[in-house]
This record gives structure tokens, sequence and C-alpha cells, in this order.
């Protein structure tokens, strides 16, 4: 007689999500790049995707949408490309079933960002510059309002000489990161003069 695992219900799944959204939510905006291949922040990430991973495999559609977010990223940062892009097809996808979500334009920024940055590993720019325009059309949020936008596409298209979009990227997060106004300012101007700014930096007048 086959025997069934109970479900968790929304809220203790919801609970022990949040145990592991807080803390990426942090970790993002961290840049691994310069550690050694493996370490033990390596091992935590890890765990942490094995453990998200779990907990999709059991939820609904509204908390999917809330897990795939940091899943995602998650994945992104261990450089697994393949599954961070499917991560952030899903959530892309679930998202519109949720416009007056807390999280909704968040998931929508930050799914985007990640499609156009696993296109620009494949090469392909203008599907990476199509994205980074549409995740500064998210609308906005306290959790943009206060973290302010995803700079890593924009700084890669960079790379790529691709000011023009950056730009227009920068102009459009105008609309929802009140808090960067100066920092925004600060890039469009540099860039305007030819200049190119680090966009991973974020030192600008509004934080003396």
């Amino acid at each position: 007689m086959r025997t069934h695992k109970p479900v968790p219900n929304k809220l203790q799944l919801l609970a022990s999500c949040m145990l592991f959204i807080l803390p990426a939510l942090a970790w993002t905006a961290v840049k691994y790049t310069s550690l050694p291949p493996y370490t033990p922040l390596t091992q935590a990430l890890e765990i942490r995707l094995e453990k998200l991973e779990a907990l999709l495999a059991q939820a609904s559609d509204y908390q999917r949408y809330i897990l795939l977010d940091t899943t995602a990223r998650t994945a992104m940062e261990l450089k697994l490309y393949d599954k961070a892009e499917q991560f952030a097809r899903d959530l892309h996808e679930l998202a519109p079933a949720y416009p007056q979500d807390w999280n909704y334009a968040s998931a929508l920024h930050h799914s985007r960002i990640i499609l156009g940055r696993t296109a620009l590993l494949k090469g392909d720019i203008a599907t990476a510059k199509r994205y980074l325009l549409a995740a500064g059309q998210a609308p906005g949020s306290d959790i943009l309002d206060n973290s302010g936008p995803d700079l890593q596409l924009a700084s890669d298209l960079l790379k790529h000489n691709e000011r023009i979009t950056v730009i227009n990227y920068l102009k459009a997060c105008r609309t929802f990161w009140s808090k960067g106004q100066a920092r925004l300012e600060q890039w469009l101007n540099q860039l305007g003069k030819g200049e190119t700014p680090n966009l991973l930096v974020r030192s600008s007048p509004d934080s003396k």
C-alpha cells in the first residue's frame, strides 16, 4: 500500500521560503568572481539551490512564482546558466498572473535581466538588449526602489559598446528607483561625455 507524504500548506511553505529569500536579497549584490573555483560560499549556494528545487517540486503556481526569483539568481551565481535560464523563463511566464502581488515588479525585472544575461552568454546581443530594455519597463515597487535595478546586464553590454541601449535602460530606471536618482544622473552624465562608468560600484552624490 502506497503512502503519501503530507504536502505543506501555503503558510508552512512560504515560511520555509523566506529562510532562503531574505539572505538571497542581500547576497545578490556581492561579486564572487575573485573567489577560488570552489569555496564554502559555493557549497552554501549549492545547498540553498538544492533546497529551493525540492520546495519547487511540491509547490503551487503561486509558491513557485515566489520561489523562482531566488532560485534563478542562485543558479546564476553558481554559473548553472541553463538552469538559471529555465527558472527565469518559468518566472517570467508565471508573473503576469499576479499583477497586484508585492513581488510582481521584482519578478519581472530580475527574470528579464537573467534571460538577457544568458542570451548574451550565447552571443545573442540583440536578445540581451531587448531584455535589458524590458527590465527597465518593470513597474515601480518598494522592493525595487530600495534595492535598485540589477545592473549586471547593463554593465556587460557596455563592454560590447551598446551605450545607447544602456542609456535608455538607465533613463527607464528613473521611474522606479527614486532613491537612486542622483546615481542615475551621474552615470548618464558620464555616458553622455563618452566615459564608461562602473555601474557595479554604487557610490554617488546621494550616498554621501
